[in-house]
C-alpha cells in the first residue's frame, strides 16, 4: 500500500469489501443452484439437520438432478445410514427418517435408476456380511421392488425374503414380505405359507398380531400367480390332515374355514 500511495483501509472500508464479497458470493452460489441445482450432500445434510424435513422433500427433489438423486440412494443415504445403524439406539428417529426419504427420492427416479438400486440390494446379499445384509434389506429394500431384480436373481431374493421369517409372523415380519406374494412359486409355497399358519394356531401371539396375519394371507392370495394357486391349497390340505391326525379339530376347523374365505374371494385355486 506504500508503494501505490495508497491509504491502508480502514475499519469502515474493510466492512464494505467483506460485504461485496459475500454479495458475490451469495450472487454465485445461486447462480450455481440455478444451473445445477441442490447436491446430494446438501439433501442429505437437510434430512441430517431437519426432522420436519420430509413433508418438504419432494419439493426440495425438484431441483435435484437424476444423478445427484441417484448417488443419494446409492451412496449417501446407505452410508450415512450405517453408521446410525452401528449406533447404541435402535430407535434413532434420524434412522427411520433416512430410510423414509430413501423411498420418497426412489419414488421420484426413473425405471433404469429403479434398476441400478435393486442391482446394488442384490449385490449386497452377495457380497456382504449377514448383519449388512438383514441390515440394509430392512431399510432400503421392499417386496415391491423385485420388479427391477433380474430375473436371474428372483430365486436368491424371494429365498432371502422368506428366510427373514424364521417360525411365526410378527408385525415387522409382515410388513417385510408384503407384496412378495406376487413374485411366488409353486416350490416356495410351503416357505411362505407355514409361519402364517403357526402364527393363527399359536397359544401365545396376541389375538392382533393373529387378525393381520390372517388380513395378509388373505389380501395376498388375491395377488399370487395362478401357477401358486394349487400349490396353497395342497399345503392347506396338508395342514388340515396334520391337525386331524393330532385331534387338533379346532385349528383344523380353522382352516377349512380359511379355505372357504380364500374360495369367497373368488380366487381359483
Amino acid at each position: 500500500m506504500v508503494r501505490l500511495g495508497e491509504q491502508a483501509p480502514d475499519q469502515g472500508s474493510s466492512t464494505i469489501a467483506l460485504a461485496v464479497t459475500n454479495m458475490i458470493m451469495e450472487e454465485l452460489a445461486n447462480i450455481l443452484r440455478t444451473t445445477v441445482g441442490l447436491t446430494g450432500e446438501q439433501i442429505l445434510s437437510k434430512i441430517q439437520r431437519d426432522a420436519n424435513c420430509l413433508v418438504i422433500l419432494k419439493h426440495l427433489l425438484a431441483e435435484v438432478s437424476e444423478r445427484q438423486r441417484e448417488r443419494l440412494l446409492l451412496e449417501l443415504i446407505p452410508s450415512a445410514h450405517l453408521t446410525i445403524s452401528q449406533s447404541d439406539d435402535p430407535f434413532d428417529s434420524l434412522k427411520d427418517r433416512l430410510e423414509a426419504a430413501y423411498r420418497i427420492i426412489l419414488d421420484t427416479v426413473p425405471d433404469n435408476v429403479h434398476t441400478r438400486v435393486a442391482s446394488e440390494f442384490v449385490r449386497v446379499l452377495r457380497e456382504e456380511d449377514g448383519e449388512r445384509v438383514l441390515s440394509y434389506g430392512a431399510a432400503f429394500f421392499m417386496p415391491s421392488d423385485m420388479q427391477f431384480v433380474s430375473k436371474q436373481d428372483h430365486a436368491m431374493v424371494r429365498e432371502h425374503l422368506l428366510g427373514i421369517v424364521s417360525n411365526a409372523h410378527t408385525p415387522r415380519t409382515l410388513a417385510r414380505i408384503d407384496g412378495l406374494a406376487k413374485y411366488l412359486e409353486p416350490n416356495v409355497v410351503g416357505k411362505w405359507l407355514d409361519p402364517f399358519i403357526r402364527t393363527l394356531v399359536s397359544h401365545l401371539l396376541k389375538a392382533n398380531v393373529k387378525e393381520k396375519a390372517r388380513e395378509h394371507l388373505l389380501r395376498a392370495t388375491l395377488i399370487t400367480p395362478s401357477k401358486v394357486n394349487a400349490a396353497i391349497e395342497k399345503r392347506l390340505d396338508s395342514w388340515i390332515s396334520h391337525f386331524e391326525e393330532k385331534n387338533a379339530k379346532d385349528n383344523a376347523e380353522m382352516l377349512r374355514q380359511l379355505k372357504k374365505d380364500i374360495a369367497a374371494l373368488e380366487i381359483p385355486f
